[in-house]
């Protein structure tokens, strides 16, 4: 990619590392200064995600004004300290399934959101295109060719760019609406918004598939015992539409897992705003625990 070189991305949200939502540089005052600047889209060719990237901007992007550049833009472009860049960030695996190492595979997996303050790029915020628990259930820990080939099988492109547009915007929103001289702290943000926000929940429905769900709570007699709100069994076309349509009143998990760690956030579906969010340690966990369910229950 040929924007690589630029996106040195300095993560710090959700997880210290490549997660689901990453920032770097983010306080109050930048996010409210950077909503005064221009923001500029890197589209190099015409292909598919590109064009997708395009009109999910044109749709969806409201914090400030923006227009479409390619790559080799950005040398004269940042100079200009009123502008921001937005782009793809690529995946790299090494494919040694073979029994041979194979050359690297480059995957558009997320948008990265950078400006320049001086000569060097700095990262704002990095959303991926991460898989939720129904999509790793349905693989569980088998080898990364298998999770590598069924990526889209996650949510299509366009509900994987409106959601990522919208987290963008939301973080912007957050951080603006504060009075932070710092980032927060993985765990500290998702308190924040928890406190904020879980509330909201207990009047919105609840989707989940039951892949997302353990077998000691995966029927409705069982989950009530642990949630006494509105929820309902679903499945991720339903999940794919309530993104698409930015539908009012539903509410969707997604867990993430990162090394050591679990994140588990509720979001919202018609903004895409996190609702609820934990972090804990565990390897590859796969399901919303009950004590998950109580705990928004007890809001």
């Amino acid at each position: 990619m040929k924007m690589k070189i630029y996106c040195i991305i300095i993560v710090a949200l959700l997880l210290n590392g490549k997660l689901f939502a990453q920032f770097g540089n983010s306080n109050s005052e930048l996010m409210n200064e950077l909503k005064t600047k221009k923001l500029h889209v890197i589209i190099d060719e015409e292909n598919y995600n590109n064009n997708l990237l395009k009109e999910t901007i044109q749709e969806e992007w409201t914090l400030t004004d923006f227009e479409f550049i390619k790559s080799s833009e950005i040398k004269s472009l940042k100079e200009d300290k009123n502008n921001f860049f937005l782009t793809y960030t690529s995946f790299k695996y090494d494919d040694t399934f073979s029994g041979k190492r194979m050359t690297k595979k480059i995957t558009d997996d997320g948008l990265s959101l950078f400006f320049f303050p001086e000569d060097k790029a700095q990262g704002i915020i990095n959303v991926k295109f991460s898989p939720a628990s129904y999509y790793f259930s349905e693989f569980g820990k088998k080898v990364n060719e298998k999770i590598n080939q069924s990526l889209d099988r996650y949510l299509n492109l366009q509900a994987k760019h409106i959601e990522a547009i919208n987290m963008i915007e939301n973080h912007i929103n957050f951080y603006a609406s504060q009075n932070l001289n710092k980032s927060l702290q993985p765990k500290e943000q998702l308190e924040y918004l928890s406190d904020k926000n879980a509330k909201s929940i207990q009047s919105k429905t609840l989707i989940f598939t039951e892949l997302t769900i353990p077998k000691r709570i995966n029927t409705e007699k069982k989950l009530k015992k642990k949630y006494s709100h509105d929820f309902r069994f679903s499945t991720i076309e339903e999940l794919e539409d309530a993104i698409l349509n930015k539908t009012s009143g539903l509410a969707y998990f997604k867990i993430i897992n990162f090394r050591t760690l679990t994140f588990i956030l509720v979001i919202d579906a018609e903004t895409s705003e996190i609702l609820y969010g934990e972090v804990g340690k565990g390897f590859d966990q796969l399901h919303v625990a009950p004590r998950v369910f109580e705990a928004i229950d007890k809001y």
